[in-house]
């Protein structure tokens, strides 16, 4: 049986359904209670990150339920930048790591009125194929090594994350491949709240002075000093998970599959050495 997914809409409102105005639910599949409940987990979450950061999305788990958040920056009705947020709240089977590096920030997925059956199609349209983020992972194999390498050592209070101009999604992509899922946010301006996910992307300089943060800073743009059999093995890793063929984990499907041209390559390849092996037999029995 399809796994139920909702969607709640964040906007500003001169009137809220619950009382008063600013940036609250406007729109929402779930029951009043669970939208309330969802309401107050995701409040501090569902702005835009401050200080001119554009587009980003945001993954986050709470115990058997996953929420997917697209934060797009939008013009209120007194042209004062403000934030228009989508959510997918569902199981994690369904709403995974992969699914939520693939949405693409800067497009704004369809709404829907009704609870979705599985992931919904509109979002799947809003994100690029498993292939593409497979070979973006690759451009980028020696900074995804460095993640994959640093996210492998206890850091108990998480990492903030400069790339500078590399698409943290390429990044991202290599960690879900490599390491499984976890929580994440992109574009983030500041790291001093310690209930952001477990790791950060940040706009802007490495704040490595920012009072009441305890994250572990990751400057992309600098020399790493992990130790290289850390690095040789993340590196293995990346190789392996991102390779051509499109890696052993599993792939949400509307993310993309492996190519099909290459393995229809392989076929007719197999089919043709076979064929020689076949002549040369009976060749050599003449």
């Amino acid at each position: 049986m399809p796994a139920r997914v909702d969607l709640l809409v964040f906007e500003w409102a001169p009137r809220l359904p619950g009382g008063g105005s600013g940036l609250g639910v406007v729109e929402s599949t779930l029951p009043a209670d669970q939208r309330q409940v969802w309401a107050e987990r995701l409040e501090r979450r569902v702005s835009v990150p401050p200080g001119g950061a554009g587009p980003s999305t945001c993954y986050l788990r709470y115990g058997d339920q996953a929420a997917l958040l697209h934060r797009f920056p939008v013009r209120d009705v007194h042209n004062r930048w403000a934030s228009s947020t989508q959510v997918l709240v569902g199981p994690p089977s369904v709403i995974t790591m992969r699914r939520a590096v693939a949405l693409r920030p800067d497009l704004v997925p369809q709404r829907f009125g009704q609870p979705a059956d599985g992931y919904p199609r509109s979002w799947a349209d809003a994100s690029d194929p498993a292939g593409d983020l497979d070979r973006a992972a690759r451009l980028h194999r020696g900074k995804a090594t460095v993640m994959v390498a640093e996210l492998g050592r206890a850091r108990p209070h998480g990492w903030a994350v400069r790339a500078g101009d590399i698409d943290p999604r390429a990044l991202l992509w290599a960690i879900a491949a490599c390491l499984g899922d976890m929580e994440f946010s992109t574009r983030e301006t500041e790291v001093t709240d310690p209930d952001l996910p477990t790791v950060v992307f940040v706009d802007g300089p490495p704040a490595r002075s920012s009072v009441g943060t305890a994250r572990h800073w990751v400057d992309l743009g600098a020399a790493t000093d992990l130790p290289g059999r850390d690095l040789a093995s993340a590196a293995d890793l990346v190789e392996t998970h991102t390779a051509r063929r499109g890696g052993t984990g599993p792939r949400t499907g509307d993310a993309g599959a492996a190519p099909t041209a290459f393995s229809l390559h392989l076929l007719m390849l197999a089919a043709w050495w076979a064929a020689v092996a076949v002549l040369l037999t009976v060749l050599s029995g003449r």
